[in-house]
């Protein structure tokens, strides 16, 4: 693997909140008994980089500490989620200012014997660690071994941290060694010294896929049952999905679009993955279109007339079918791959606004199907004024208007947990108490994952 040398304008100043917030995590995990280490450092933000925790403890205590310190500091948790087995845990907080967020990702792991994704014996890198500028770290040739082994396993070729590394191990190479042995055994580790000391400008990791086979064959001895962790992980994943679904609903006019739109860029960087859907998931083709209709004039949502009574029920039927297999393919994956869903509209439209889908009618059987359908994790529910509404967007009457926010009232049951949202105030007060309400449920389900016992 060579490694190219970085872009000299990146920068590599230190971000100066990082001291103040590791700094205080490790003095709560002090407090609770736990030992801990920063694994190296990064340069660039903290919105850009996550912060890597080496821990020693049990994980509910490490939550607790974590979650306490994040919150002194003004966070709010948003998502965890545990990533690799050896209790090996990624953990995003936020603060909201505004209708801007302002994010802290930390990799917390506690893998004491060596037998997550990296390999590196937690226990033994903690034994060494020392006070350096008010952050507690491991020894420089824990460090290297670590950025090394992270490295190689994420197959990257470059980054100053990597530089640092494998500057640090051709400046102590016996120390690298007696260090590095533990993940890639004693040969390859004095391969890699010898390479660093040999050439030190080339900054070359001298056989990627035998350090991978190293680390792989390690792991597999120091816990046979490993596979069947991992099948646990993936079992536990799929029951509590550590993403979150937000539907955005409310007439024509409550600023449905933009709040669905921000809500999606400012949450995307705490999250792994993002999707963003109008009223359904479009698993299955416009009804229309599979007889050859064009799409209608979205200015003139109720210039159709209704369907027939039967017609309206195989409609219905086909609508409730779209959003049951859009949340089997497309919605119930990003959350399981801890991602993002943001939905405007969502299904409970059509009993809102039945004319617009040219239903006749808002019929019970739509309603008790949508009582089939999962419900997301918050709804936020845009109301104000009709008249304000109406003169944002006149497609609709101001009567319409205030009879499809009576029929969102009368749904709140069904809706999941529900925030109503003054949409008469201008848009940047509606973003943030949008923003506020989503980070308020995502900080109670994050809790609840966060505190259950590992």
């Amino acid at each position: 693997m060579r490694v190219v040398a970085a872009d000299a304008g990146e920068s590599t100043r230190r971000d100066p909140r990082l001291v103040e917030v590791v700094s205080e995590l490790q003095r709560s995990l002090d407090t609770a008994g736990i030992r801990s280490a920063l694994l190296h450092e990064t340069p660039g933000s903290l919105e850009e980089h996550d912060i890597d925790i080496a821990v020693d403890g049990p994980w509910v205590g490490v939550w607790s500490a974590t979650r306490d310190s994040l919150q002194r500091l003004g966070y709010q948790a948003l998502l965890t989620s545990e990533y690799d087995v050896g209790s090996s845990w990624y953990c995003v907080f936020a603060k909201q200012e505004g209708t801007e967020l302002r994010r802290i990702a930390i990799d917390i792991c506690g893998d004491v014997r060596g037998v997550a994704k990296f390999g590196v014996p937690m226990r033994a890198l903690l034994a060494d660690a020392v006070m350096r500028d008010g952050i507690r770290m491991p020894d420089p040739s824990w460090i290297s071994t670590y950025v090394i082994a992270k490295h190689a396993w994420k197959r990257r070729e470059a980054s100053p941290a990597l530089e640092a590394a494998l500057a640090q191990v051709g400046s102590s190479p016996r120390d690298f060694v007696a260090a590095a042995r533990r993940v890639f055994g004693r040969r390859l580790s004095e391969d890699v010294a010898a390479r660093a000391l040999a050439e030190p400008s080339l900054r070359t990791i001298p056989n990627p896929r035998a350090l991978l086979r190293a680390i792989r064959v390690r792991r597999g001895a120091r816990d046979p049952i490993l596979p069947l962790r991992f099948v646990r992980r993936w079992i536990v994943r799929l029951i509590h999905p550590a993403g979150m679904w937000i539907i955005i609903a409310g007439a024509d006019g409550s600023g449905k679009s933009s709040v669905a739109s921000r809500l999606t860029d400012q949450l995307s960087p705490c999250f792994r993955r993002r999707l963003k859907l109008h009223w359904s998931p479009g698993v299955l083709p416009r009804p229309g279109s599979l007889v050859g209709q064009a799409a209608r004039d979205p200015s003139r949502p109720h210039g159709a007339a209704p369907h027939g009574r039967v017609l309206s029920t195989l409609a219905s039927l086909y609508y409730w079918l779209d959003h049951a297999l859009g949340y089997i393919v497309r919605i119930r994956p990003t959350l399981v791959r801890s991602g993002i869903v943001v939905m405007e509209r969502g299904y409970h439209d059509v009993l809102v606004d039945p004319l617009r889908y040219r239903l006749n009618g808002s019929s019970s059987l739509a309603q008790r199907l949508g009582r089939l359908l999962p419900q997301p994790d918050v709804t936020i529910l845009l109301l104000g004024d009709p008249s304000v509404l109406h003169a944002r967007k006149p497609e609709l009457a101001p009567e319409e208007i205030e009879r499809q926010q009576a029929r969102w009232a009368r749904l709140e049951g069904d809706l999941g947990t529900v925030a109503v949202v003054d949409a008469g105030r201008p848009l940047a007060q509606v973003l943030a108490a949008s923003l506020g309400a989503v980070i308020a449920r995502a900080s109670g389900d994050a809790d609840v994952r966060g505190s259950i016992r590992r």
